[in-house]
């Protein structure tokens, strides 16, 4: 799964994702220098896919990301 949110609001999505230890691992891919975002992706085990979906769902109520890839 893939997230793409603006880079203001990335560090409050990783504290969101470290709050729920051990729910999904979680890196930055590489970036071109001077863009006004960060994709994200997520490492979801199968069994926590729904809940991770569920999570999600509600980060996008309070920042504004795009779900790239749901692989």
């Amino acid at each position: 799964m893939v997230l793409r949110v603006k880079k203001k609001d990335s560090a409050y999505v990783y504290q969101l994702l470290e709050s729920y230890e051990g729910l999904a691992n979680y890196s930055t891919l590489t970036e071109q220098k001077g863009l006004p975002y960060r994709d994200i992706l997520l490492h979801v085990a199968p069994d926590l896919r729904s809940f991770v979906e569920t999570v999600v769902a509600h980060l996008a109520r309070e920042v504004e990301l795009e779900l790239l890839d749901v692989a």
